[in-house]
């Protein structure tokens, strides 16, 4: 455990046991309590030597329900709110102080509430403030990369591997230190070093160098684009988007074979596939982009990867006729979608050979500046005078999804083995980050949902 975490494990001996629970320790240190049926009456409290703002209790219930809570030294008060702990479920409950901010002087495992015997394992208890961590350097970097494996490691510094080991890392609370502002963040060629990484790196470069061949003007009004500056941010930014993407299909076993992306645009994700060894299909309406994306295409084409341009009002029926594939992608299309999403990921499903894998991108509602908006009283929509002045269809972010709702999506569909990770590019745009950024930075250490993309991966049945 790290010199830096201020919990202290707790000895759990000399217990206060009221009549009708049975106090057993076990040999790794570790209590096993059984009550009788009686509801609420029967208890094993544990004494907390010195006054402390935090008790925490790694609880496994094996039958009934137990009651897990902290008292004040008159053994009746509750300093914080009661859990309830259900048979099957090991939980770590964090029993932090109410507003009355008086200490925790008892740690009380008691029956449920129900007519029913409970039993549990106090697995470990700890006292103290919640661990507070500085990132380390590898640390920033892979938050970068991968909010939840930063969180990992973080969370193996805070907490014992016998906690960690039983409710996961994700499952531990910790506070991560904010740096001072500036951060200088790693240049690119250090966050992306690795041989898959460098491929998608050197291409979203080439792409970016392209943006001077860029024809913006040529795209119909209602069609959203950004200046070129900022679209060789966003390009840069998605090297995040197409690692990840890799990543999620390398853990799956999938390592070539036959791609469709739908929702192509510049080719992200199509021409660093194709540079990895898949056989890729790109899919987008580039007939009514007039000649913007020209240079773009010709550099896939050129590749070997096969466009086919569709139209806005049969698209859904082209994708169905191109056959299936081992792997079906669509980044950030899905929140550009009127009405229901239904039809669209239906039709990607259904160009899935059974077996291969689906995979969708898309912003995260619940993302951290959607938050910070919402509590200044702001829209977390796009500029409401851009899609006021559009001529119909208008094709800004109808919808943005949080990662249960894509989930689900995906497994309403028909996927198995449906995962969400979340990431965050936002940040790779600068060399430096202000003080807010690194508010965001640590924020989404802590709590990985609050990242600002989705990626979902299911697996259609053989």
């Amino acid at each position: 455990m790290s010199p830096e975490a201020p919990v202290r494990r707790l000895p759990l001996d000399s217990p206060t046991v009221t009549r009708g629970a049975v106090f057993e320790p076990l040999a790794n240190g570790s209590a096993r309590i059984v009550t009788r049926a009686a509801p609420w009456e029967h208890a094993v409290g544990f004494r907390v030597r010195d006054a402390t703002s935090n008790v925490f209790a790694l609880v496994n219930c094996r039958e009934g329900k137990v009651g897990v809570s902290v008292l004040a030294e008159d053994g009746s008060t509750h300093v914080a709110r009661e859990e309830m702990v259900s048979a099957g479920e090991t939980r770590l409950i964090a029993a932090k102080l109410d507003s009355a901010g008086e200490p925790a002087r008892w740690l009380m495992v008691r029956n449920g509430g129900g007519e029913t015997a409970s039993e549990c394992d106090v697995l470990a208890a700890f006292a103290g403030g919640v661990p507070s961590l500085r990132l380390t350097d590898g640390e920033i970097a892979l938050a970068l990369k991968d909010p939840a494996a930063a969180r990992v490691s973080c969370a193996t510094r805070a907490w014992p591997d016998d906690v960690t080991a039983v409710v996961g890392a994700s499952a531990v609370p910790f506070r991560v230190e904010r740096p001072s502002a500036p951060l200088r963040l790693p240049p690119p060629d250090a966050l992306w070093s690795e041989a898959a990484e460098s491929v998608v790196l050197e291409t979203a470069e080439e792409l970016i160098g392209l943006l001077d061949e860029f024809q913006p003007v040529a795209l119909e009004p209602h069609v959203a684009v950004l200046p070129k500056d900022s679209m060789g941010s966003y390009l840069r930014m998605s090297v995040v988007r197409v690692v990840r993407l890799v990543e999620a299909l390398r853990r799956r076993g999938v390592e070539g074979g036959t791609v469709l992306e739908v929702g192509a645009w510049f080719g992200s994700f199509a021409l660093a596939l194709r540079r990895l060894g898949f056989d890729v299909v790109a899919c987008d309406r580039y007939s009514s982009y007039g000649d913007a994306f020209d240079r773009y295409v010709e550099l896939m084409r050129d590749e070997g990867i096969r466009i086919v341009s569709t139209n806005r009002d049969n698209e859904l029926e082209q994708i169905a006729d191109l056959g299936v594939f081992d792997v079906v992608l669509a980044g950030a299309v899905i929140e550009h979608v009127p009405h229901t999403p239904r039809r669209l990921i239906e039709t990607l499903f259904g160009a899935v050979r059974p077996g291969g894998v689906l995979l969708l991108d898309t912003p995260n509602v619940a993302r951290y500046w959607n938050r910070r908006a919402l509590e200044r009283g702001e829209t977390i929509f796009q500029p409401l005078a851009e899609q006021y002045a559009s001529a119909p269809p208008w094709e800004g972010h109808h919808r943005e999804y949080t990662g249960a709702e894509l989930g689900w999506m995906l497994e309403q569909v028909g996927c198995e083995q449906v995962e969400v990770e979340f990431l965050d590019y936002n940040m790779l745009q600068f060399e430096e980050l202000s003080a807010e950024h690194i508010e965001c930075l640590a924020t989404i250490v802590e709590d990985p949902s609050q990242s600002d993309t989705l990626l979902a991966a299911g697996r259609r049945p053989v």
